[in-house]
């Protein structure tokens, strides 16, 4: 919340002149992220332009974007705006950001002073090497930190539950793997990088696993022994709802 609260005080105190500089950066910054991934993208860009701007993003090259007279032309129609349109604009594609924002992995933020861990980028980022076996006709999942993880005092006082577990798994009345009690285990791990939660939004499913809600999620590694391909695919889903998972 402090950070959305400085972003607002930035643009209240800008000029009209700076804010429509700013405009024109996160037109840029959108119409490329768009070239990056038309589908994904589309409709939430058609929602704040029109569809003759996507329409003519879709005709431009990444490297032509930069240059585009339609994109200038785009700005300057923002200068006559009044300030409540501006920002109001401005609002809007703050709003489009805020939604497709992932969070970063925990580590690998760019402010160092953000991190629990991998704070010089010498350390791992790997919370968790897990280890998922079957033996007869028995599941078991292990987590197995790093030293130098359990034995950082700082993230073990943000994040619980850093320390070697193995829970046991049996098949359900509907043939799937219960994994409650690993549910139970890996929930508090991920709240425990949860920010902003007095934004309203973050109590929304569209919002609440995004970069504004979740400042990052921890990345793990899983190797497997003697599981069938479905078997995997259930862990996997399972694990991805928390973790980045890294497959070895």
């Amino acid at each position: 919340m402090k950070k959305l609260d400085q972003y607002r005080e930035r643009i209240f105190s800008a000029s009209i002149t700076e804010i429509v500089l700013l405009m024109l950066f996160m037109i840029l910054a959108v119409a490329t992220l768009y070239k990056a991934d038309r589908d994904k993208y589309k409709s939430a860009i058609e929602e704040v332009f029109d569809t003759e701007i996507v329409s003519y993003i879709d005709s431009l090259s990444i490297d032509s974007i930069k240059t585009s007279q339609t994109l200038q032309d785009l700005k300057n129609k923002m200068t006559s705006l009044d300030s409540d349109s501006l920002l109001q604009e401005i609002s809007e594609l703050q709003e489009f950001k805020d939604k497709n924002r992932g969070p970063d992995v925990c580590g690998l933020q760019n402010d160092r002073s953000e991190r629990l861990i991998n704070q010089l980028d010498n350390e791992s980022i790997i919370l968790f090497n897990i280890e998922f076996s079957k033996y007869n006709n028995k599941y078991r999942l292990y987590f197995y930190p790093s030293n130098e993880h359990v034995n950082n005092v700082k993230l073990n006082i943000v994040t619980p539950n850093i320390s070697k577990r193995r829970f046991d798994f049996e098949y359900n009345k509907n043939g799937k793997i219960n994994f409650n009690e690993l549910r139970n285990f890996l929930e508090p791990i991920k709240n425990s990088r949860r920010i902003n939660q007095n934004d309203s939004r973050c109590n929304t499913k569209e919002y609440k696993n995004k970069g504004l809600c979740l400042e990052c999620v921890y990345q793990v590694s899983i190797i497997d022994k003697n599981v069938s391909a479905s078997d995997l695919k259930q862990v996997y889903k399972v694990l991805e709802g928390y973790f980045y998972v890294r497959k070895d």
